[in-house]
């Protein structure tokens, strides 16, 4: 997946990573055209991010010290396994490698752990 760099942050451990928004989704055959998003709504999706992933409530210290890359496939919306209102993004270690998915709730009240 291609996509735009948001922010780098370290975590509690030490370990640095990179958050991106995905401009192609091929599983799903569309192109972003993230440019035409706002700083605004990129800036709160990924300080959503950050605070998600950082936390090892939701994304246990073991996966965190494996991750290279977070890419965001999809910002707010709903699914059939998630009610609440969601980004969506797929951990990657340094290979590319999928170490899992995690639902970046809209509401930080609503954030569920990362899944395998």
């Amino acid at each position: 997946m291609s996509g735009q760099l948001l922010r780098q942050f370290a975590f509690p451990g030490g370990k640095r990573m990179s958050l991106f928004l995905a401009q192609t989704v091929t599983d799903q055959g569309y192109h972003r055209v993230v440019d035409a998003i706002s700083p605004e709504v990129k800036e709160e999706v990924a300080r959503k991010a950050e605070a998600a992933l950082t936390n090892t409530k939701w994304v246990p210290s073991n996966i965190q010290s494996q991750i290279a890359k977070v890419v965001l496939t999809s910002l707010d919306h709903e699914s059939p396994r998630d009610s609440a209102k969601h980004a969506t993004g797929v951990l990657e270690d340094e290979y590319g490698n999928v170490l899992g998915k995690i639902h970046i709730a809209s509401n930080p009240a609503e954030q569920q752990p990362m899944r395998s």
